[in-house]
């Protein structure tokens, strides 16, 4: 045999030898993988959702992501992971709440010519709660006493709830990012917005740190009526727990609160023994004004002048 021969000879047993060895490695080297990955669950971690499935030490992963758009679920891609959790709030997604998403994952082999098959299809509906007020865009106006924030995304409206030192909590709905504070009581709260909605796949925000809130008002006194020689009976705007009684700008007594009923929105308190606690009275005196004393957020009120003569 001359050399010519036994070089195409080689030649010829060289690519048998390729031809053998790669089909050897097609159908031996990736070889089907049976095992299929039996969970996949949603979870949610630090705001974020992630696809979960079983842990594999051999095998990659391929996950399947499609959405119920019209009449059937569509397609939106897949993606190739080596580890057995996906992100799935950096896929591009766009979750929604209420929106239907179905998931399936497989294991995978290092050219995908031997993945398993796709798990059972897992189906979720994603429920969302509402963004936490963002405390630092807080801002209280004390002279228009208007509390505002930034909105929270999707929310419908905002339950404002005020907690005094005490722990009693008064709260009030704002269907804006706004709320008049008029018809909460003068005090030192511990302020709490939570955003919320009626759709049955969004839960309302947590109440997050609060802000610290001081409702001040000045008293203003309505009217001072003299029933009898004895009696007074005076309207303010505000609740206090004192009055001071003026002759010609000269002191001249002080009633106590010990009792109230409101009317109308005002405050309406009533003396029978005024005349014991002001016997000190020069019932001549053409000025006789009454003013009400400061009480905690509540600022005492101007002098306001009444006729002491029935």
């Amino acid at each position: 045999m001359n050399k010519k021969h036994a070089f195409v000879y080689s030649a010829i047993f060289l690519a048998v030898a390729v031809i053998i060895t790669g089909f050897c490695f097609v159908f031996f080297g990736n070889k089907v993988i049976k095992e299929i990955p039996k969970t996949l669950t949603v979870q949610k971690y630090d705001d974020e959702f992630y696809l979960v499935t079983d842990y594999s030490g051999e095998f990659g992963y391929q996950f399947k992501l499609e959405q119920f758009i019209g009449n059937g679920y569509v397609t939106l891609g897949t993606v190739e992971s080596q580890t057995n959790a996906l992100n799935l709030s950096r896929q591009n997604l766009d979750i929604e709440a209420g929106q239907r998403y179905r998931f399936s994952v497989c294991f995978t082999t290092e050219n995908g010519a031997g993945n398993s098959a796709y798990s059972e299809a897992l189906i979720w509906t994603p429920v969302l709660t509402l963004m936490t007020v963002d405390y630092s865009t807080v801002n209280f106006d004390l002279e228009h006493e208007t509390l505002t924030w930034r909105s929270v995304y999707l929310a419908e409206d905002y339950a404002v709830r005020f907690v005094d030192k005490n722990g009693t909590t008064v709260e009030r709905t704002a269907t804006t990012n706004s709320l008049n504070t008029s018809s909460v009581e003068a005090g030192d709260y511990k302020v709490f917005v939570i955003a919320r909605s009626t759709n049955s796949s969004m839960k309302d925000s947590y109440a997050g740190v609060g802000i610290d809130v001081s409702i001040v008002r000045k008293n203003v006194i309505v009217n001072v009526e003299r029933n009898n020689r004895n009696a007074l009976t005076i309207t303010t705007t505000q609740k206090v727990n004192a009055f001071e009684i003026y002759q010609n700008g000269e002191l001249k007594g002080t009633l106590n609160v010990t009792a109230f009923e409101t009317v109308s929105g005002n405050y309406v308190y009533r003396f029978d023994n005024a005349g014991v606690t002001l016997n000190a009275f020069d019932f001549e005196a053409e000025i006789i004004t009454i003013c009400s004393l400061e009480n905690g957020n509540i600022i005492g009120s101007e002098l306001f002048r009444i006729n002491w003569f029935l």
